[in-house]
């Protein structure tokens, strides 16, 4: 996908930038910074990340954990995985 960034007279090309896990999960739910923070988003999330790469919840929910991991932003997730999130632009 190409995504074009108009400027005054000239149309340039970007990269479009991939998804981040807890991006592809606000938008797929819809929430809000506070919607996040509800009892059972963090299982949501882990349970829609598990559908999407074929990886038990199990494994999912450790990508969330630990500092590395920063709970909804499942940081410790392979980088191979997050290829898969589509791309949007900026």
């Amino acid at each position: 996908m190409i995504c074009l960034a108009p400027t005054d007279k000239v149309r340039r090309f970007s990269l479009p930038k991939r998804m981040k896990p807890r991006d592809f999960c606000r938008e797929w739910f819809g929430a809000t910074t506070e919607e996040e923070q509800e009892r059972g988003y963090k299982e949501r999330c882990t349970e829609l990340l598990s559908e999407i790469t074929g990886i038990g919840k199990e494994a999912v929910d450790k990508w969330g954990k630990g500092a590395e991991g920063k709970g909804i932003e499942f940081g410790r997730m392979p980088e191979q995985y997050e290829k898969l999130f589509p791309t949007r632009c900026h």
